[in-house]
């Protein structure tokens, strides 16, 4: 006897259907496993007459919380609102002023269910065994699939979220995987790239400033 409890399908032992090892490949063996959160251990029910075509790029999925193949900014809900940032050489995730370049630049890619970058897009922003946040290959499975929900960017597979370490809202701080705390520094805003430019119109980057508007100092 099965029951479907929150994604996970049990049975009278408490035990859950388990894609063997999380390898996604075909004809991959389906057991029985305790239950750790895993998605290879996710399944959803969809009735025949209620299946729905695969979403496309424009599309809005509301369980993974983003727009499909929209570029956007991650921004840090922490005071100087910082951008997620990836450096090439230093091969983890940082925050930074906006420069709007490629590396703060990214978009949510539906068959790989991650958060790709658009610098470099063979490569996934990626939860890794250490809690840095970084990238790596579609290879990486659970690593890199990520949910955007009520502010929070979630790894299914461990369900720690995205955090500015030590929540010190300074430049270049490092980005890591945490349990959630409902801290400011694990708070994120998602802004697609065509709304930034239109909300920070007139801006000059150079300066921080935007043209022909009074302010006070």
């Amino acid at each position: 006897m099965f029951r479907y409890i929150n994604g996970n399908i049990v049975n009278e032992k408490g035990k859950v259907l388990d894609v063997h090892s999380g390898l996604d490949v075909q004809g991959r063996q389906i057991i029985m496993w305790k239950k750790h959160n895993g998605l290879n251990q996710q399944f959803d029910i969809m009735y025949v007459d209620e299946q729905k075509p695969p979403p496309k790029k424009g599309d809005m999925s509301n369980y993974w919380g983003f727009i499909i193949e929209r570029p956007f900014y991650i921004i840090s809900e922490l005071p100087k609102h910082r951008h997620l940032t990836v450096i090439p050489s230093m091969r983890h995730a940082v925050i930074k002023t906006p420069n709007g370049n490629r590396t703060q630049k990214f978009y949510f890619d539906w068959a790989t269910r991650s958060i790709k970058r658009v610098q470099d897009t063979r490569y996934s922003l990626m939860a890794r065994k250490n809690n840095e946040v970084g990238y790596g290959s579609i290879h990486e499975k659970q690593k890199i699939v990520f949910r955007y929900e009520k502010g929070y960017l979630i790894n299914p597979a461990t369900n720690k979220v995205m955090d500015v370490s030590g929540g010190k809202d300074a430049e270049t701080q490092k980005v890591i995987m945490w349990n959630k705390h409902n801290g400011a520094n694990q708070r994120w805003r998602i802004v697609y790239v065509d709304q930034f430019k239109e909300q920070n119109k007139g801006l000059i980057e150079e300066f921080g400033l935007f043209a022909n508007r009074p302010f006070y100092i």
